[in-house]
């Protein structure tokens, strides 16, 4: 199976070395903490130092389309140059990396179908899937203040693990945690076992950005401090 670095070595080894193809990781985290811009990171990264083929290509499903293509393009221009790359090697990786902006809850829990039938079929180089802030197309909530798609995100995720599986490719989704209960996932840990890793990104007692490595829903969590930043051009 293909094997997606994080290009951070503290991250990698708190993973046992990286991402796999097949699994469905659940990364979360409070907002400003750099989720995107790591996910957006490993997309340049895995083309530009071979973690992947050079002609593999990256789905990115985010709820910002304008944010995500400047903070892509910033991060390949600062890694070309950085490598001292050819200019045009920016775009012949931004190139590879689709993206699909989705605002509202219908055409996110329509995504497996349009993956399973008419994308990875005919895009069988995809090696790496971004759920980028899914929760906040699926945050809906009644007069009680109660999630009325709880049933409905549970089999979202069934489903996206299943096509993950399927289709050999690693699916990293991006989520929130609760204002109320630090460290909690936006939907709590109803979903934990569908996950096969998940990491939750945090500010430690001295501000500093740290990643948990949840084994299982159970067990203790293995941490470290690690970087996280998004490169300046």
């Amino acid at each position: 199976r293909s094997r997606i670095k994080t290009y951070s070595a503290e991250v990698d080894e708190l993973l046992g070395g990286d991402f796999r193809a097949g699994e469905l990781v659940e990364m979360f985290g409070a907002p400003g903490i750099g989720k995107t811009g790591f996910c957006a990171r490993i997309c340049v990264l895995a083309q530009m130092q071979g973690s992947v083929p050079s002609d593999s290509k990256v789905l990115y499903v985010t709820d910002n389309s304008t944010s995500t293509v400047e903070t892509l393009r910033t991060i390949a221009t600062y890694a070309a140059k950085r490598e001292k790359a050819a200019p045009e090697i920016v775009d012949n990786v931004l190139d590879n990396i689709g993206l699909v902006s989705i605002q509202d809850a219908a055409p996110l829990l329509s995504l497996p179908l349009f993956l399973d039938q008419s994308y990875l079929p005919f895009h069988p180089q995809t090696k790496l899937i971004i759920l980028d802030n899914f929760n906040s197309s699926l945050h809906v909530r009644d007069a009680n203040g109660n999630n009325t798609l709880l049933g409905k995100i549970g089999r979202f995720l069934q489903q996206v693990s299943r096509i993950a599986n399927t289709y050999k490719v690693a699916v990293l989704a991006l989520n929130s945690v609760r204002e109320d209960v630090p460290s909690t996932p936006i939907f709590g840990d109803s979903f934990n076992h569908i996950f096969n890793r998940r990491i939750e990104f945090f500010f430690d007692s001295n501000g500093r950005r740290s990643a948990r490595f949840h084994r299982e829903t159970f067990s203790n969590a293995a941490s470290i401090e690690y970087p996280l930043s998004v490169p300046q051009a």
